[in-house]
């Protein structure tokens, strides 16, 4: 039996609700971080793992404007990182911007944004961890 919500729409079933949020972040997961580099013994050898968090994605409120509400590591702040010795950057974002509408698709422009920061992370040869925030 399905719950009636305050505004008399059916809420959706909490399991279903449950398998479509995983199954959108394994794909965001996937095409963020497909060709990503995982630290190896070699790697480590040559550069320490070191980590800074690069705040900013996970502020205000949703969906927000992007550059005035939230904004995500630019350029020189990766390159900042990386001349400081940092090889594993943290970028928190929130979810509801990528994904707007429950059980709908993801934003493409959102999506585009991250892509940048995890291709721009990785042409520094750094690591980067995508914390999604809700």
């Amino acid at each position: 039996m399905r719950a009636i919500s305050h505004a008399g729409a059916p809420e959706p079933d909490l399991t279903q609700w449950i398998v479509n949020r995983a199954r959108a972040l394994a794909l965001v997961v996937l095409i963020l971080t497909s060709a990503l580099q995982f630290a190896t013994p070699a790697r480590a050898k040559s550069r320490p793992l070191a980590g800074v968090n690069i705040a900013g994605g996970e502020f205000g409120v949703a969906p927000g404007v992007y550059g005035k509400d939230y904004t995500y590591p630019s350029v020189a702040e990766l390159n900042y990182a990386r001349n400081k010795g940092f090889s594993i950057i943290r970028a928190p974002f929130l979810w509801e911007r990528l994904q707007p509408r429950l059980d709908k698709g993801l934003d493409p422009a959102e999506l585009a944004r991250l892509k940048l920061l995890v291709d721009e992370t990785r042409a520094r040869g750094m690591t980067i961890i995508l914390d999604a925030h809700n």
